[in-house]
């Protein structure tokens, strides 16, 4: 559903048996932006990006601590930021 090709190679030794499983992945509505592709080994949700075929992780909402002691002015204090959850590009993307 994704438009992507994946593909495995399974080596099987002459009269010799093997198993191979294969899990795909459901089909959401034609005009759904995004299409779940999993998790990734960190934990995250990654899904596709139809418009651009850009894969994007969900950052969970959650807090951070903030600044420093012993940096520039403007870093200073350390401080607790509170983030909404949002998604990001997996890869980096240039236009050069």
């Amino acid at each position: 559903p994704s438009g992507r090709e994946a593909r495995a190679t399974a080596h099987v030794e002459q009269g010799r048996r093997a198993r191979l499983d294969l899990r795909l992945l459901p089909t959401p509505a034609r005009d759904a932006p995004l299409l779940p592709l999993g998790r990734n080994p960190q934990g995250y949700d990654e899904l596709l990006r139809r418009r651009d075929d850009a894969i994007v992780v969900r950052i969970p909402a959650g807090a951070l601590q903030m600044g420093s002691t012993a940096g520039d002015e403007v870093e200073r204090p350390p401080h607790a930021v509170r983030l909404k959850g949002f998604l990001i590009d997996k890869t980096e993307v240039t236009w050069e």
